[in-house]
């Protein structure tokens, strides 16, 4: 997560790490024709402190899902460990935003196999 966001969970994307990211996510879409999944838990913390910060936690995955919401083929997982008032507020910017797919379930992940 501070790779994608280093300054605050509210703050702007760091170009160059999310462009490597792009790079790989466009190979597993584009040339594979795969689904990529973004995962950025690390295990509920930011710089190690557990995030209590719901509308950070909103504001961060909306960030990265606006870095992707012009590939269908870009799913998320915006899962915080250990509060589901912090998944929720993941999963409900990205709804909200109409961009990636929430992935709630291994069910979710085996029915979008290509």
């Amino acid at each position: 997560m501070e790779r994608a966001v280093p300054s605050t969970l509210t703050g702007s994307i760091a170009s160059a790490y999310v462009s490597e990211l792009e790079t790989i996510v466009n190979y597993i879409t584009n040339t594979k024709g795969a689904y990529a999944i973004i995962c950025a838990q690390n295990f509920g913390r930011y710089y190690g402190n557990i995030i209590e910060d719901t509308t950070g936690f909103e504001a961060f995955w909306k960030t990265i899902a606006t870095q992707f919401q012009s590939n269908s083929k870009v799913v998320s997982i915006p899962a915080h460990l250990d509060r589901l008032s912090m998944t929720n507020a993941g999963r409900s910017s990205i709804q909200t935003m109409n961009t990636m797919t929430w992935i709630n379930s291994l069910s979710t992940i085996s029915t979008m196999r290509p």
